[in-house]
């Protein structure tokens, strides 16, 4: 299925993206929510021991509290993401957005031994905050495809304010793409004896998505020295 009249839908593409991304950050979410219910449990039992100090007992109480709003949110979003109705659009704060989805892919970055950093101010656009999620999470997973391997890699997010839009950019120092190359690699391809995670529409659909909220999705690339992917979207007037 290489050509643009041969490809499903728009929308069905979109589907088939999110669903895709649902199956690769579960593994993760279940074992971060396992891991912070684990926490709770060991601090339940130890409250339950007579002879435990009160302060150590403040402490576990604290990190019952942590702990199991962090598995609440983990699923909230998880749920949010999944459901079939899409959030409104509204004023969405992108460094919020940022933090989701890292938490999101939390294990899968560890396991690459990735630290991503978030830069930038804060700016609130105008979009459905699930679209732009599902934005980012692409992003992220295809930085994450060019590192793997790379010794010293880097996933930087940045933050801005860019002519009335804001802007939101993955950048890593992976091998990059020719200059070229530029536009050819928001074509759809979808894969149909390629790995199950990994259709070839995650760029396609998020340049889609991004019109939806009336912005941009744009690359940029130096060869051997890494690939940038910027994000922009109109600012929020409320």
């Amino acid at each position: 299925m290489s050509t643009a009249q041969q490809l499903p839908s728009p929308q069905w593409l979109e589907r088939a993206n999110r669903l895709s991304l649902v199956g690769r950050v579960l593994t993760g979410t279940v074992h971060d929510v396992n891991n912070a219910l684990q926490v709770v449990g060991g601090s339940a039992e130890l409250l339950q021991v007579g002879s435990i100090q009160s302060e150590a007992a403040v402490r576990r109480v604290a990190a019952i509290g942590v702990h199991s709003q962090r598995a609440t949110g983990l699923l909230a979003d998880l749920t949010s993401f999944v459901k079939e109705v899409e959030s409104p659009v509204a004023a969405v704060d992108l460094i919020d957005v940022a933090e989701c989805a890292l938490v999101l892919r939390r294990h899968s970055l560890n396991r690459l031994q990735l630290a991503p950093v978030i830069e930038g101010e804060r700016v609130r656009v105008e979009a459905c905050r699930r679209r732009v999620l599902q934005i980012v999470l692409n992003l992220i997973i295809n930085a994450e495809r060019a590192l793997a391997g790379v010794r010293g890699g880097a996933l930087r997010l940045t933050v801005a304010h860019d002519d009335g839009c804001g802007s939101f950019t993955v950048a890593d120092n992976g091998p990059g793409f020719p200059a070229e190359q530029a536009e050819a690699i928001f074509e759809a391809r979808l894969w149909r004896d390629g790995p199950v995670d990994d259709l070839g529409i995650g760029l396609c659909v998020s340049r889609w998505l991004a019109g939806r909220d009336h912005g941009t999705l744009t690359a940029v690339s130096t060869p051997a020295a890494g690939a940038a992917f910027t994000l922009r979207l109109p600012v929020s007037r409320c």
